[in-house]
């Protein structure tokens, strides 16, 4: 495989989980808005990939400030203003319970979950390379 492949193949479950999450809350700026995401986990066969929870401002800055959590690059998609953040492992989010209120829990529905399974059991098809793979772009640009 590629370097760019496997690239692009271990983001699909993170892209799967942000349009799905995007889907089900509706207008993603007014969901997000004020509100601040952690994803428990960015292993996608963990069962935790499933949950985020929930912060305000205040204590979404005192969990930066302690350096637990970072940005989940795989969910977020800043173009549209949604940044998600992720426990750096589940010790951080086991410390952190204690000292950030989580106002809320979300976990994806079920049925969303199995979808998202299946885009990860999908195999890519196989890379095929070759000299005239491109050639419509070289006359394009002659």
């Amino acid at each position: 495989m590629e370097p760019m492949e496997l690239e692009s193949e271990g983001r699909v479950p993170g892209q799967a989980v942000t349009q799905r999450f995007v889907q089900e809350f509706e207008a993603a700026r007014s969901a997000f808005g004020g509100k601040y995401f952690i994803h428990w986990t960015a292993e996608p066969d963990s069962e935790e990939f499933f949950k985020f929870d929930v912060v305000d401002r205040d204590n979404y800055n005192e969990a930066a400030r302690s350096g637990q959590i970072l940005i989940d690059s795989d969910i977020s998609e800043p173009e549209e203003g949604i940044e998600v953040y992720v426990y750096k492992n589940a010790e951080a989010r086991a410390e952190l319970a204690k000292t950030v209120l989580i106002q809320d829990l979300v976990i994806v529905p079920k049925e969303l979950q199995d979808a998202i399974r299946v885009i990860q059991a999908t195999p890519f098809p196989p890379y095929e390379g070759g000299t005239d793979r491109y050639v419509g772009l070289k006359t394009i640009v002659e």
